[in-house]
């Protein structure tokens, strides 16, 4: 599902970015991927599905316009940033995948799935 919602949302994000701006386009991807794994968590087999689907479409629309943030903001730097970005991203995998089992034993899968929620909510404040 998320390969469909990237397929879906990737060429629009361009277009979203002209209408209201390149940052608030991904401010509005932020809010609705904290959105989207709180739906995923707390709404049963529909909401697994359906929040899967909104996490997918939030994350293409990052993975299409935080590259031209970067270049536009450290276009002289734009390797190292870029180096840096995929790196945390990597490593944030890494960490959510070690972390995710032992705290499902610990909360449930439920809780497991909810909890990432809070990190997304604070990059969204932030």
């Amino acid at each position: 599902m998320p390969i469909l919602a990237f397929a879906a949302v990737s060429p629009m994000a361009h277009r979203a970015a002209g209408r209201i701006g390149i940052e608030r386009t991904v401010l509005a991807a932020m809010v609705f991927l904290t959105l989207g794994i709180v739906i995923r968590s707390a709404c049963g087999t529909i909401g697994l599905w359906a929040g899967t689907f909104v996490i997918g479409c939030s994350i293409a629309v990052g993975n299409v316009l935080v590259p031209a943030i970067v270049k536009r903001d450290y276009p002289g730097h734009a390797s190292l940033a870029t180096g840096m970005y995929s790196a945390y991203m990597t490593g944030m995998a890494a960490f959510a995948s070690a972390v995710t089992l032992p705290l499902s034993d610990a909360i449930g899968w439920r809780g497991t799935l909810g909890i990432w929620a809070i990190p997304a909510g604070i990059v969204t404040l932030l």
